[in-house]
């Protein structure tokens, strides 16, 4: 509940975790938009910024592949 992450958040450094790409089309956005309003707290987005690990390693691939 809103409350509880409130209070979690208020007490202690928090994480919120999401297997979205984009972190704007997860619906945890929203609990986190609220979770600043009401807290004033700023928000840190961590996301994946050059692809997940097996898209890294398949472009790799295809770069010494062509080398």
């Amino acid at each position: 509940d809103l409350e509880k992450a409130v209070a979690l958040v208020t007490e202690n450094r928090a994480c919120l975790l999401c297997y979205e790409r984009d972190f704007q089309t997860c619906h945890r956005n929203i609990v986190v938009k609220r979770i600043s309003e009401i807290t004033g707290q700023t928000v840190r987005n961590l996301g994946v910024r050059q692809g997940s690990a097996r898209e890294l390693a398949k472009k790799n691939d295809l770069i010494a592949a062509n080398a």
